[in-house]
């Protein structure tokens, strides 16, 4: 089990949502088996986005370090 979860709770809510995706990702790789599922209820995460975490940590999508999520998401701007 996930041991201090109350601080780690309250910690996880000071942080942005790439810096979540990553906390996520090494608390569930400390957990080994079934890592994911513990991080995912006990966050209360997609289990998506500790998966996301674990893709960003390996760097098999680099991400600028400076930038939370990838250029070109969102609503377009209004042209006119």
């Amino acid at each position: 089990m996930i041991l201090n979860l109350a601080e780690k709770k309250k910690f996880l809510e000071s942080l942005n949502e790439r810096q979540r995706r990553h906390f996520a990702a090494i608390e569930s790789n400390s957990l080994g088996w079934r890592g994911v599922t513990i991080v995912s209820a006990a966050f209360e995460m997609n289990p998506h986005t500790i998966r996301q975490g674990k893709k960003d940590l390996l760097g098999a999508d680099p991400l600028a370090l400076d930038r939370v999520r990838r250029a070109g998401g969102g609503r377009k701007k209004k042209s006119g």
